[in-house]
């Protein structure tokens, strides 16, 4: 639970650190923080699925499945901003849809951490 609670942290901030350095055009930040957050995503996304092996997640009802839908949505809609990312450093014309598509990720990826912990909260938790 303790490398979960620290690496959702650390993510959150990377996340916020990303945008607000894509906002303000430092490009060369910017690009650094991406990277750092997906692999502080990465790690996230692995140590939910250790916590889960603790809780009977189905057992949180219908928020189990709505979790899970989001989080794959977001984890597979982090290719948009790499894309509109890649045209953006080509072509600064594409800057306003790169920030637009950014806003949806992070939308997505706000309401799969939301869902989560509702999940989480929900779930009976396995005797060991």
């Amino acid at each position: 639970m303790i490398a979960f609670s620290a690496f959702f942290f650390l993510t959150v901030v990377l996340l916020m650190a990303t945008a607000w350095t894509g906002k303000l055009a430092r490009r060369r930040v910017h690009l650094s923080l991406v990277v750092c957050t997906i692999s502080g995503l990465a790690a996230t996304i692995y140590y939910a699925v250790q916590l889960g092996d603790s809780y009977n997640l189905e057992s949180a009802g219908t928020i189990y499945h709505v979790h899970m839908f989001l989080a794959r949505v977001a984890t597979l809609s982090y290719i948009a901003p790499f894309v509109s990312g890649i045209a953006t450093i080509r072509n600064g014309r594409h800057r306003a849809l790169h920030g637009k598509v950014a806003l949806m990720v992070i939308v997505l990826t706000v309401l799969a951490a939301c869902t989560g912990i509702w999940m989480v909260m929900s779930a009976e938790k396995i005797a060991v």
